[in-house]
């Protein structure tokens, strides 16, 4: 990271967003889609690979099948080599239509319910009493967005979240890592 640059748009997530992915990591119907998707992600990957490698090993090993002319000039090994593209696209159309008939409502259940929980507790946290801390007493940053990113953005001056290190002013060194660079000129870059 160069020293005084801006922190990736990438980082900074609203409070809320960070509260639905908690949400949602944290409900058992997650891990079974994740454990439905992976078995069918599994189960295709398995069964392409196996009908490629068979194709590979019957064109290595068994010529004189592969060579056999079913019509004119076509022989096993070009049909063989055709079903390959079919069957990818088969096996694609499969996931989609998996993924559309049980993944997708199931995800989309987990998202609702996980919305309706954060829902709930930001009206909780509206709630609260007038001295206790809510969203909106959290440092923000242009667009009305919290900064959750390791050093706040240039100017805000405010402590970084889980405990780090305050951001220094970028015209300090920093300070040494290793005792032995402490006498060493900063050059920016590795020891």
């Amino acid at each position: 990271m160069v020293t005084g640059s801006r922190p990736s748009p990438r980082r900074r997530t609203d409070p809320r967003d960070r509260a639905r992915y908690v949400a949602i990591r944290q409900d058992e119907r997650f891990a079974v889609l994740k454990g439905k998707s992976r078995k069918l992600i599994v189960l295709i990957v398995s069964v392409f690979l196996g009908w490629y490698f068979l194709y590979v090993a019957a064109a290595a090993f068994a010529r004189e099948f592969m060579a056999y002319r079913i019509v004119g000039n076509v022989n096993v090994a070009l049909v063989f080599g055709v079903l390959q593209f079919v069957s990818a696209f088969v096996l694609a159309w499969r996931y989609t239509r998996y993924a559309r008939q049980v993944l997708d409502p199931l995800a989309a259940q987990i998202v609702a319910d996980a919305e309706e929980r954060v829902g709930e507790a930001v009206r909780r946290r509206a709630g609260a009493s007038p001295g206790s801390p809510t969203e909106s007493s959290a440092p923000f940053t242009g667009g009305g967005r919290p900064y959750l990113g390791p050093t706040p953005p240039d100017g805000l001056g405010v402590t970084p979240p889980d405990g780090m290190e305050s951001p220094r002013d970028p015209a300090t060194p920093p300070r040494a890592p290793w005792p032995e660079t402490a006498g060493r000129p900063w050059t920016g870059g590795t020891r």
